[in-house]
């Protein structure tokens, strides 16, 4: 199920573009609109929505928080201050939408982490590597798997941070105008902040 990577030595720039389009190739054609447009859906109504991702796959939470904060309300990551899971997860609620990033070995707090959201009726979206889907179809109310390139030494989450990127546009054409308002409230405070 994993895209297949030379070996080091004959890696080169245009078996790098190969592998990296085979795995977008294959993560949206696999990729159903209907399951995208829930998915945007559950981004939208959530009263609030909170971004999860352990390991490297923090960094991805952390790229799109601030993209996703620019087009509606009350997006937080969760755990992003060292040992505050209890009160961050104390702050979430029903109908909340937990969005599950996970490109690399299910960490186990994951798994406490989705038991949680069951147990406080938080829906959960899960952005995982195609390895990761099993395991997220059991935790998750909608799951958008993603194909990985890697080698043995280094790991590829392009299919994932595209995939991340589409969800975002997805939903701003759900929230439609109010998207836009939202944009442009950020963009007057940046302006203000910037002294222009």
């Amino acid at each position: 199920m994993q895209a297949t990577i030379a070996p080091v030595r004959s890696h080169s720039i245009a078996s790098h573009l190969l592998t990296e389009s085979d795995s977008l190739a294959r993560t949206f054609e696999s990729l159903r609109s209907d399951t995208l447009l829930a998915a945007a859906e559950q981004l939208v109504k959530a009263p609030r929505v909170w971004l999860v991702g352990l390991g490297v796959d923090e960094g991805l939470v952390r790229f799109m928080r601030p993209q996703m904060a620019r087009v509606r309300p009350d997006v937080h990551c969760l755990g992003m201050q060292s040992g505050v899971w209890a009160e961050d997860l104390a702050l979430t609620g029903p109908r909340d939408c937990l969005l599950l990033v996970m490109t690399q070995a299910r960490d186990p707090l994951l798994e406490r982490l989705a038991a949680h959201a069951a147990t406080t009726r938080v829906d959960v979206v899960a952005v995982v590597d195609i390895r990761n889907a099993a395991w997220a179809r059991r935790v998750a109310k909608i799951v958008l798997p993603c194909y990985s390139a890697h080698s043995d030494h280094a790991f590829s989450a392009m299919a994932a941070a595209s995939m991340l990127h589409l969800l975002i546009q997805t939903a701003a054409d759900r929230l439609g105008k109010r998207a836009s308002q939202r944009q442009q409230v950020v963009n007057d405070i940046q302006r203000e902040l910037d002294g222009s």
